[in-house]
């Protein structure tokens, strides 16, 4: 089923980066047939530095463009934290402008830029902080795209209607110079946010355009699992429904970190990947 391309966060990989490098691991999963990493701050391996010794380490661009070009058969893109979605919280210029090289520096058509709010939100988004957050993403798309690189926008907390809403506004706010951001979609994220929303109704609803990639994880009575299997949330009709708006695009193993961490991995692609099998023999 050629509408997915599975690809691993390398966050999975956080526990193996302590005696193996990114390269290596990036080299593996390039061997067993994935086509994307999305490389996430703090589990970057040498691709990163924490000169201040903060608790965000930052990306180093010379870095990823030479694991770019060492390990060519993969296609990547950068995630990094920035307070998007906080209110009274900006997001600091230096460390941005660091990623957005770092984004460019990985390449891609376009480069892609993964921001994650890291606060974890205990109410909704008041009018006056929804309007804030437009203005800090509106600006940080002319930032990146300054650079010829887009940014994505992962649910978190807050509700994905209203981080989809917001997409919305900065799309329509933008110059036509400029690419709005796509929604990297987080499922299980859903089923935590404060307003609790459908994973299925929302994979039914996306426009084929919106969504720029997604996450692989499963549920179970609350309980994030240690792979991608049967569970709350239902892979199967989410992965039919995404086919059938017409998704194309990057679909992202995020389990857990462990030094088995491959074997689970192993395990949840081989799940993926006899529904993806059954929906072609359907």
């Amino acid at each position: 089923m050629d509408f997915v391309t599975l690809g691993v966060v390398s966050n999975v990989w956080a526990t193996l980066l302590g005696t193996t490098s990114l390269e290596a691991l990036c080299r593996e999963a390039a061997g067993a047939g994935y086509g994307y990493v999305e490389l996430r701050q703090g589990a970057l391996g040498e691709c990163e530095a924490d000169a201040a010794r903060t608790l965000r380490p930052q990306p180093l661009p010379d870095r990823l463009a030479a694991l770019a070009a060492r390990v060519p058969s993969l296609r990547y893109h950068l995630a990094v934290e920035a307070p998007f979605l906080t209110v009274g919280e900006a997001v600091d210029a230096a460390p941005f402008s660091t990623a957005v090289e770092g984004a460019a520096a990985l390449g891609g058509d376009p480069p892609l830029l993964r921001l994650v709010d890291p606060t974890r939100s205990t109410r909704l988004l008041p009018p006056d902080g929804f309007v804030g957050s437009v203005e800090k993403v509106r600006d940080l798309a002319r930032h990146a795209g300054a650079r010829g690189v887009r940014l994505a926008l992962e649910n978190t907390a807050q509700p994905l209607s209203t981080l989809r809403q917001l997409i919305e506004i900065v799309a329509d706010e933008l110059e036509e110079d400029f690419l709005p951001p796509l929604l990297c979609w987080d499922a299980a994220n859903m089923l935590s946010a404060i307003t609790p929303e459908d994973p299925l109704a929302a994979a039914g609803s996306f426009g084929a355009e919106e969504l720029g990639l997604f996450h692989f994880k499963q549920v179970n009575g609350g309980v994030t699992q240690w792979e991608v299997g049967e569970g709350d949330i239902d892979w199967r009709r989410i992965l039919r429904a995404l086919r059938d708006r017409g998704y194309r695009g990057a679909a992202l193993f995020e389990i857990p970190a462990g030094d088995d961490a491959q074997e689970r991995l192993e395990r949840s692609r081989e799940y993926v990947e006899t529904l993806l099998r059954e929906m072609e023999e359907a």
